[in-house]
């Protein structure tokens, strides 16, 4: 999954030519970036044969619906373990977006951070209250295995992004469902270019 939209957050700044001692810290909002990486951790590390499942599924010709809501079911079951595993093991993190650099309040339960513009992304661990610009060490790390992937041959490989970005949409706090058809609509013209491909 691309982290594009988190890329412009990879260094500290302060805001404009402040040169009192006390700076001032950005206005913030949580949202589902955290739950973006999750899910895109899950299906491209453990998850990853269900994810195929589903490709695999969405392929048919006929697509029997029982075997489809099974194969989904268990995906989501996979999604869900892996996001209480992380959890035990990494610690509760949350994702915030910086939305005012000119006030010195924090209108939501995420802790500040200092630095960053207006539309930077950063992750905070619940707990400790701990703040940091980068993804999740473990989360950073599967993500990029996922992407260079040894099997990139595989014919059906190239869609597997696709519903990657179709299901974080499905479960996405800042889109209704009918926003989804456009990622829908690449990923079936994905599997039929390249399913039956020789």
């Amino acid at each position: 999954m691309s982290k594009d939209d988190t890329s412009s957050s990879s260094g500290f700044s302060l805001f404009g030519n402040n040169t009192s001692e006390e700076t001032e810290t950005p206005k913030a909002v949580e949202n589902d970036q955290i739950r973006r990486d999750m899910i895109a951790a899950a299906l491209l590390g453990p998850c990853k044969p269900l994810n195929r499942k589903m490709l695999e599924i969405r392929a048919q010709t006929t697509i029997d619906p029982n075997q489809a809501q099974q194969a989904e079911q268990q995906m989501w079951k996979c999604l869900e373990g892996f996001a209480n595993n992380f959890y035990q093991q990494h610690g509760n993190w949350g994702s915030a977006q910086i939305i005012d650099q000119g006030s010195n309040q924090n209108n939501s339960q995420s802790p500040s951070i200092q630095g960053g513009s207006p539309g930077d992304i950063y992750y905070f661990e619940r707990m400790s209250g701990k703040t940091q610009w980068d993804r999740p060490a473990y989360l950073e790390t599967i993500i990029n295995q996922g992407k260079q992937a040894k099997d990139q041959t595989l014919p059906i490989h190239d869609c597997e992004f696709l519903q990657l970005n179709f299901f974080i949409c499905l479960q996405s706090t800042r889109a209704q469902k009918t926003h989804c058809d456009f990622e829908n609509d690449k990923l079936i013209r994905c599997i039929r270019a390249k399913h039956f491909q020789k």
